[in-house]
């Protein structure tokens, strides 16, 4: 046979089939690789999906309070708690007191009134006293102490003693 003759087919015509088989052929075997690359490719995938899954699952794990850390929280928070601190400044004039003064809240969100009253009887006092009402948030706040002022007046004598209570329990007091 000639070499023309090698590319045809038996039929006498030039197989131009076969030089298409071969890049089939060649295709195939790349599809071949290709999709057992693929599967690596999925391998690797699932791999490393499952390796991030165990990292969040025990990061989970660490994170969530335990029942014995729960009885921990519970204990801190049974301790008692003392009277608020009160400071207190007194301006005289023409027979009025005029008591201004701070008291150091739980939170900036709560509030507090003030009421002055006489220790004793109108004609003989023996002393002041400067009742604080202080009312607890009702919503939520960051719970950090804050000093929360505070302004009341009454008419008594000069020089008398003052004491202060808050929600009817005495408050320590210091002079501002």
């Amino acid at each position: 046979m000639s070499p023309a003759r090698d590319n045809e087919h038996p039929s006498g015509t030039e197989h131009a089939d076969s030089a298409s088989s071969d890049s089939a052929g060649a295709m195939a075997s790349h599809n071949e690789l290709r999709s057992i690359s693929n599967g690596m490719s999925h391998k690797r995938l699932w791999l490393a999906a499952a390796i991030i899954a165990v990292v969040i699952f025990v990061g989970f794990i660490l994170s969530v309070p335990h029942t014995r850390d729960i009885g921990n929280v519970n204990s801190s928070q049974n301790v008692a708690t003392s009277a608020p601190r009160v400071s207190l400044h007194d301006s005289f004039k023409k027979g009025t007191h005029t008591i201004t003064g701070s008291i150091e809240a739980p939170n900036a969100c709560a509030s507090v009134s003030a009421q002055a009253s006489l220790v004793g009887d109108a004609t003989n006092a023996s002393g002041i006293l400067v009742a604080l009402s202080l009312e607890k948030d009702s919503g939520v706040c960051l719970q950090v102490p804050t000093p929360i002022n505070f302004t009341t007046t009454i008419s008594a004598p000069a020089r008398l003693p003052i004491t202060a209570t808050v929600n009817g329990e005495v408050a320590t007091t210091t002079a501002s």
